[in-house]
């Protein structure tokens, strides 16, 4: 499933929990300042929590940051790699996180989608994701944070997914 600006597409608690806090954290501006976003006012996701930069013209995103539940179900650390550098193993979408920043950036609002992972048994899994735009400047959209949900699989399905790593 691509990304859309529909929260909507997602069930979360912790992806409205950063939506919610997002949306407090703009205002009445297009997007937050990144410098708004104190990671102590959202402790409780920061395990889930990706900082990214986004570099234009082409577009490359850039992992600052990367939380420790996302490095765990990634196995990989992928934090200070561009996005074009990883292989994601486990995704039969090739581009959907670039192509979902792209649409982000276009329309300056959240994206979310849910990502579909590796086929288990008869079934193919999914876990839920987040694009939620910031700015350095107030004007251009430069930054995101993003966010993985993963709470619709188990140890299980985490001892079976393929790692991820570079290209």
């Amino acid at each position: 499933m691509p990304f859309l600006p529909d929260p909507g597409l997602v069930e979360s608690p912790r992806i409205a929990a950063l939506t919610e806090h997002w949306q407090r954290l703009k205002g009445s501006r297009p997007v937050p300042l990144r410098v708004d976003l104190d990671p102590a006012d959202i402790k409780a996701l920061l395990p889930s929590i990706m900082l990214v930069d986004l570099e234009p013209a082409p577009l490359r995103v850039r992992y600052r940051l990367v939380g420790t539940e996302v490095v765990t179900w990634s196995k990989f650390d992928f934090t200070g790699l561009y996005l074009d550098e990883l292989t994601f193993a486990d995704l039969e979408e090739s581009g959907v996180f670039l192509d979902g920043y792209r649409s982000m950036l276009a329309t300056g609002l959240p994206h979310y989608a849910r990502i579909r992972t590796f086929a288990f048994g008869d079934r193919h899994l999914y876990y839920e994701c987040g694009l939620l735009p910031l700015s350095s400047d107030g004007t251009a959209i430069d930054k995101a944070v993003a966010i993985e949900d993963y709470a619709n699989l188990s140890p299980e399905h985490l001892r079976k997914m393929p790692p991820s790593g570079r290209r």
